[in-house]
């Protein structure tokens, strides 16, 4: 069994309790605007170049491009990034076992202790769907600490209900309760996603909502509210607001991709305030994840 993995993380301490093994796989169904990890959404490796690293000595115009140097229409061959000795060049994504990525958990394991773990991030971990069940079942196997996934819940119930028989936590995101402002700021609604969190409460899972507030996106009072109503209907306690990261922006520019939400300025949720100029109220959670390495909030 294989998946295509873009970055493992040894000793995180933002990914999950105690110290973890963050394991982030590509793939995601959603594309939000304020994306935290671009490299995460497509399935195939791609190119991501850095021009601050680039020397000009122009080695990566002497491989066979089989699209002539086009990046518009890459392919994520890796020819260029494999001579460039500046690392300007480098491919995001290797196709590995599940067995390689064992391989590498292991090695954090006596750092572990009572709380620390493997914990599958993304893009969506279980958008690889049974790349991802099998490293669950193979760290439930070796009892490789605990374990926790970070979803976006937009997959099929069947899946999700699937995974949480080897899942300790879920640190599951509801970005919008508004289904047309859902779609409008992740390209698909919520329905599947809040019927998916419903159906993870009704068995017991232990699960952690999270809420990214992005400026101008969906940090109206009356939209946070609702989310807040919609996760206490099901039990669950209270939600875990996390601050936007316009920092995310240079990595489309990696990627050759615009940045879909703009600019963007860091959302402090005590100070932000709608149209109306109302004021937020309630403090931001620091975020799980560094800018650099993790999953979503996407």
């Amino acid at each position: 069994m294989s998946g295509v993995v873009f970055d493992i993380a040894g000793f995180s301490l933002r990914d999950g309790p105690g110290i973890r093994t963050a394991v982030f796989l590509k793939g995601c169904p959603l594309r939000c605007v304020w994306c935290h990890n671009p490299e995460s959404q497509n399935l195939a490796p791609e190119l991501f170049f850095e021009p601050e690293k680039c020397a000009g000595c122009g080695k990566c115009r002497t491989v066979d491009c089989p699209v002539n140097f086009d990046r518009a229409n890459c392919v994520g061959c890796g020819r260029c990034a494999a001579v460039c000795v500046y690392g300007a060049r480098r491919i995001i994504g290797r196709r590995m076992t599940a067995a390689e990525v064992l391989a590498a958990v292991r090695r954090d394991v006596p750092f572990y202790g009572a709380s620390g773990g493997m914990t599958l991030s993304g893009g969506e971990p279980l958008f690889q769907f049974d790349f991802a069940l099998e490293l669950l079942k193979l760290a439930a196997a070796e009892k490789i600490g605990t374990t926790v996934v970070e979803t976006c819940g937009e997959l099929p119930t069947e899946h999700l209900l699937a995974a949480a028989e080897y899942v300790e936590l879920f640190y599951f995101d509801l970005k919008a309760a508004d289904p047309g402002l859902h779609r409008r700021l992740t390209g698909r609604g919520n329905r599947t996603i809040i019927g998916n969190l419903e159906a993870l409460a009704g068995t017991g899972a232990r699960i952690k909502v999270r809420c990214p507030v992005i400026p101008g996106c969906n940090d109206a009072p009356a939209e946070l509210e609702a989310v807040r109503r919609i996760v206490s209907g099901f039990g669950l306690g209270a939600v875990e607001f996390l601050p936007s990261n316009p920092a995310a922006a240079a990595k489309y520019a990696g990627l050759n991709r615009s940045y879909p939400a703009g600019s963007g300025r860091g959302s402090t949720f005590s100070g932000a305030a709608d149209s109306s100029g109302a004021a937020l109220t309630g403090p931001v959670s620091s975020p799980k994840r560094t800018d650099g390495s993790s999953g979503t909030p996407e």
